[in-house]
């Protein structure tokens, strides 16, 4: 496990690991005594490269969040419907792949109603005590 992230209802949870999948959960949290049910809803392959640790996943799109982005060392970006079941073998999209930039953190600002959305990735290996350089993407 390399990190995870809860969606807005905090009933699903996307858990990224180390060998470039992410699994999607749906959580019950049943009668509230302590007993949590996990269920894996999804394994999401393809998009990145295998065996390239994943760093982030984030859910986003309105109040359903029914997209899921995912990052990692292999420079991608990948999109993904949050809503899958069972084995997927490839994103709807690819929307970063730069392989020699590994990509450490992404988040998005949704665009209002008919406007564009932002997505915010930063990465690399020419850091320095400034940090990290940030790119912006319009969808």
């Amino acid at each position: 496990l390399t990190s995870f992230a809860w969606d807005d209802s905090g009933s699903r949870l996307a858990s990224c690991v180390a060998t470039g999948h992410v699994v999607l959960w749906d959580i019950d949290f049943g009668d509230g005594k302590g007993n949590v049910h996990p269920v894996c809803r999804s394994v999401l392959e393809g998009g990145h490269d295998s065996g390239r640790p994943l760093f982030g996943a984030s859910f986003f799109t309105g109040k359903d969040e029914n997209l899921l982005l995912s990052w990692g060392v292999d420079g991608k970006v990948c999109l993904w419907d949050s809503y899958c079941r069972g084995q997927v073998g490839e994103p709807l999209c690819v929307l970063v792949s730069k392989p020699e930039y590994p990509i450490y953190a992404v988040d998005v600002v949704e665009g209002k109603l008919g406007q564009k959305s932002t997505i915010a990735v930063a990465g690399g290996t020419e850091g320095g005590f400034i940090g990290l350089p940030i790119f912006f993407y319009d969808y």
